[in-house]
């Protein structure tokens, strides 16, 4: 039962990455962005031509942008995976047990993946995008990932233990349109927000909590835990018909100064909620303890396994990151800055990037210290790349890449 029990609670690793094979989601955010690019135009067009006899000129395309009033328009794609406890190619996979080694402290995977199309607009602070995106965090503490692969295994040890599992998740994906507004505050300081309105295709969380021991006498496994599970592909018996999408509106915020060569960012992304109505949950109770006594010394049997199935309407905070980032250029053109983020219950992730614009490509290079991830990035002409350098390790846990193309009109 003990296998059983780490193997409930680390299906979500096996599943969480191999749920969202980038190339499959990056499929579908395409398709869902260049649709909704084209209808925008179509409808563009097609208002336009109401009051203009010449639409049918081949000019007039070209001339199209500026009678919406765009400044710009902007395309990206870009996937940054990591995990902590097991590298990326092992997710899914027979043998993942073989290759667990936790990190100390508490273990991070987390999943951001995205597809977009930016507009902004001309003599105006404002900007709006059409975006998919899949957005997951997963935090598991040392212990849990530690002991995880010794029970698998089925080793049996010399000592007892005990340890208190801590496993929580929580993500989604979908689509929907993204709107940002900058304001002057002043010559120094410059405020940014924003607002994410998205309709939600999968919504999933799961909360481990309880005991497990082990005792080197009888070689054996106790355990009492909690497990909670709410996901939009979640199926069981009797179960009732739901909605099949979901709502997500998400803020960000962003304060910017800047002094000569100087210059501090601070901010939050992504705070907002997600609802979902008659969300399937269902809740497990196991424990080895299958007997025991009332106040009057007579025996009490309890179900070793104990579920409980149902579908509640959730609003849940969403998984949200702070920003911090000071910059200092030396020249003109090669700035150094520091871009940390902040994951709640975790804690910070810190940066270091270099930015080279004095040739004909500029390039910059930025050190994740808590992924082990060089990441190069260059420009060229409308095009920006980056790629990370763990990429290309066999053993990766860590793969950055962003390919954007910029356009001004």
């Amino acid at each position: 039962m003990g296998r059983f029990f780490f193997a409930l609670s680390f299906a979500l690793l096996e599943n969480f990455l191999s749920a969202h094979n980038p190339m499959s989601f990056f499929a579908f955010s395409l398709l869902r962005c260049l649709i909704r690019l084209v209808l925008f135009f179509a409808a563009a067009v097609a208002h336009a031509g109401e009051d203009e006899s010449t639409n049918t000129q081949p000019g007039y395309l070209a001339s199209l942008p500026s009678k919406l009033g765009l400044e710009k328009m902007t395309l990206q794609i870009k996937s940054d995976l990591h995990s902590d406890p097991l590298p990326l190619k092992y997710f899914g996979t027979a043998n993942w047990a073989d290759h667990l080694q936790a990190r100390p402290g508490m273990n991070l995977v987390r999943i951001d993946q995205s597809a977009s199309v930016e507009l902004l607009l001309k003599d105006r602070p404002e900007s709006l995008s059409v975006l998919a995106r899949s957005s997951g965090r997963l935090l598991l503490s040392e212990d849990t990932a530690r002991r995880l692969s010794t029970v698998v295994h089925g080793e049996k040890g010399s000592q007892d233990w005990q340890v208190s599992p801590q496993l929580t998740l929580k993500g989604f994906s979908g689509y929907g349109l993204d709107w940002q507004q900058s304001h002057a505050l002043g010559p120094q300081w410059k405020w940014q927000w924003g607002a994410q309105g998205l309709i939600l295709r999968s919504l999933y969380a799961r909360d481990l909590q309880g005991d497990l021991s082990y005792q080197a006498v009888t070689q054996t496994y106790a355990f009492h835990a909690r497990s909670i599970e709410n996901s939009s592909t979640l199926q069981y018996p009797y179960q009732m018909p739901y909605d099949a999408t979901g709502q997500g509106l998400l803020f960000q915020t962003h304060l910017a100064w800047q002094s000569g060569p100087l210059g501090f960012e601070a901010g939050v992304r992504d705070l907002g909620w997600l609802r979902w109505q008659e969300l399937p949950r269902q809740e497990l109770i196991l424990n080895s303890s299958v007997k025991d006594r009332d106040s009057n010394g007579y025996l009490l049997y309890r179900p070793l396994l104990k579920g409980q199935n149902s579908q509640p309407t959730v609003v849940w905070s969403a998984p949200w990151t702070g920003d911090l980032q000071a910059r200092w250029s030396f020249t003109q053109h090669h700035q150094l800055s520091l871009p940390w983020q902040y994951i709640p219950q975790f804690g910070w992730l810190p940066a270091y990037r270099w930015r080279d614009a004095s040739g004909r490509v500029p390039w910059a290079v930025e050190w994740r210290a808590h992924d082990r991830n060089l990441v190069l990035q260059a420009q060229w002409k409308n095009w920006s790349v980056d790629w990370g350098l763990a990429n290309l390790a066999s053993e990766s846990r860590s793969q950055v890449w962003r390919l954007m193309y910029a356009k001004k009109f």
